[in-house]
């Protein structure tokens, strides 16, 4: 019995992923000219700095990124690029703009690949770390896309990679006035294979998919926050995944 049976058997599964919308800053930067843009923006002359960021750019294997930063958001904010000047309110309000922006963008391809009325969506649930505002990002999303105000809303900021998983501790953050300090241990995609299989069992076990029955995770849908290469890398090896159920390439081609 597939997966998909036993759900529709048990009375469960009504919550589906229907559809999926991205949407990404419209700039453009090679990974292998990160490096010199950076130093040349901020007048920075750090040989041993260059070599660090040369050296964590090759490792992560990802070869281009859009960003919201431009030359224009510099000539109008050119604190940005000096060290220890606050700058919390100008970063905020370049993000709350452009994620704004991102959030509608792909709402509205999502909506359009779901194929039904706006007027259907019942909740929506908005999570973001790169902005932090009242009213929340959800209100801006909401009124973008055509919502009806009386949708059931549910924000949540700053959850960093676990935002899709609220449960999963994964990092320390904080708020301060140079922006927002994460710590990501490097044990983090060791500490991922360990527990993920564990977890993902349990998840299934409530609704009657265990390994009793012979449960292939290849046979599931999979939506994996990539991480980086090394998570992917470790989630693949411990599920035994077929390389195409990660999607690994666009955490190559995006970041």
């Amino acid at each position: 019995m597939s997966p998909k049976e036993i759900l529709t058997k048990n009375g469960v599964g009504k919550a589906n992923i229907l559809a999926l919308g991205k949407a990404f800053p419209h700039q453009l930067v090679m990974q292998d000219l990160l490096v010199d843009g950076y130093f040349k923006d901020t007048n920075c002359d750090d040989p041993e700095l260059k070599q660090k960021l040369t050296r964590l750019c090759k490792t992560t294997t990802v070869k281009t990124r859009y960003v919201v930063m431009s030359q224009e958001i510099l000539k109008k904010y050119p604190e940005l690029a000096l060290e220890g000047l606050p700058t919390v309110k100008q970063r905020l309000d370049i993000c709350n703009k452009a994620v704004t922006q991102m959030a509608i963008e792909a709402s509205e391809s999502c909506i359009k690949k779901w194929g039904r009325p706006i007027s259907d969506i019942t909740h929506l649930v908005y999570v973001s770390s790169s902005e932090a505002r009242l009213p929340g990002g959800d209100i801006y999303l909401a009124k973008g896309i055509g919502l009806s105000p009386d949708t059931n809303r549910v924000m949540l900021y700053f959850s960093g990679c676990s935002g899709g998983v609220a449960g999963l501790r994964v990092i320390d953050g904080r708020l301060t006035e140079e922006g927002i300090s994460f710590k990501l241990d490097r044990e983090l995609p060791e500490i991922i294979e360990d527990n993920v299989k564990g977890f993902c069992d349990k998840l299934l076990g409530q609704f009657g998919l265990d390994d009793k029955i012979g449960i292939d995770y290849n046979d599931l849908f999979w939506a994996v926050h990539p991480g980086g290469p090394a998570i992917l890398n470790r989630i693949e090896k411990k599920f035994d995944l077929w390389p195409e159920k990660l999607s690994a390439r666009v955490t190559y081609d995006r970041s």
